[in-house]
């Protein structure tokens, strides 16, 4: 289980590191690089968000309503991380959160092992 725990967190981290990122590029524009606000930042943001509710559908039909609100937490948590890394590490792990989001839901789905 702690694999679990451990991967929903990353998902939770990414997911609200996405949008916080997307809030962040309106809020000071001249503080982030162009690709935040271009296509792939917003992409990239939908594609993490709806990793993250697939996490929790993916617990709920695997283990029930208890480990899906187990998720919906750990998930949660991830989010509260995300605050505490520096900004420009943020922006690295936008870019490349995509591709690690569907790592993950792809072994959470059983297409492969990581």
């Amino acid at each position: 289980m702690g694999f679990y725990i451990v991967v929903h967190i990353v998902l939770g981290f990414l997911a609200v590191n996405a949008a916080d990122l997307q809030k962040f590029s309106r809020t000071y524009p001249s503080k982030c690089p162009s690709w935040v606000q271009d296509t792939w930042g917003q992409l990239g943001s939908v594609i993490m968000s709806l990793f993250a509710f697939a996490a929790i559908i993916t617990s709920f039909f695997q283990w029930g309503l208890v480990y899906a609100l187990f998720t919906f937490g750990e998930l949660l948590l991830g989010g509260v991380f995300v605050k505490l890394f520096p900004l420009g590490l943020r922006f690295i792990l936008a870019l490349i959160g995509p591709f690690i989001a569907f790592l993950i839901m792809g072994n959470l789905w059983g297409f492969w092992y990581i």
